[in-house]
């Protein structure tokens, strides 16, 4: 059984009907998808209730902070066309990076849409320090737009910025507390490699227990 926190959108109400709100409702039961009836799945929200919590997807990438929760891009194929505010950051991806506040449970929109980079399914972010960094992914079409850029992310000014790039790559991800060649400078550094080499892909996920990387997938 996993439990789902349910997302509490709060946009009149006061800080203590927001409190009591939220101590009521706090989290609700969640069965595995195998156990529901087609029915059931058909209420899956795809579609976002208000512009203050993201709309359903895949693809996207999280990363979890003492405090905090943040999630990258993603896509969403079914996204209706009622959906003018989201659609406009780039139908069917997201060109959004949200956060969750974990204690108060509430979500903020924090990137204007224009700087979020185009490939934001199937990449992987890294937090270090004030930086978020976004390495590789895809655009539409899926899986044929693989990227080697890597960004990193402001969280305390907001901005973006591009540097150096290695081999191009898609669907990884990175352990986030042993991003062990991710500078402050922005470089990238290439580490030679010898016996077989993995083949290229997308999807897989890696990550790093010193002095090795492992790659699944």
């Amino acid at each position: 059984v996993w439990l789902q926190f349910v997302n509490l959108c709060f946009k009149t109400e006061t800080t203590r009907e927001r409190t009591f709100r939220a101590k009521v409702k706090m989290i609700k039961t969640i069965h595995p998808a195998s156990h529901l009836h087609d029915s059931l799945r058909d209420k899956v929200d795809y579609e976002p209730k208000c512009s203050c919590c993201p709309a359903g997807r895949s693809g996207h990438r999280i990363i979890v902070t003492e405090d905090s929760l943040y999630s990258l891009g993603g896509f969403n194929p079914i996204l209706g066309e009622n959906n003018a505010p989201v659609n406009a950051r780039g139908h069917p991806l997201f060109k959004e990076l949200w956060k969750f506040n974990l204690s108060t449970r509430n979500w903020q929109l924090l990137d204007d849409f224009y700087s979020v980079p185009p490939t934001i399914a199937s990449h992987t972010i890294a937090k270090v320090g004030r930086w978020l960094f976004l390495f590789g992914g895809t655009a539409i079409p899926f899986g044929e737009t693989p990227t080697s850029a890597l960004y990193r992310y402001d969280l305390l000014s907001s901005t973006h910025s591009a540097s150096n790039e290695p081999c191009d790559c898609d669907g990884h991800a990175i352990r986030g507390d042993e991003v062990a060649h991710v500078q402050i400078s922005n470089h990238w550094h290439l580490i030679p490699v010898t016996g077989d080499i993995p083949d290229e892909r997308y999807g897989h996920t890696m990550t790093m227990s010193f002095p090795y990387v492992y790659i699944v997938g």
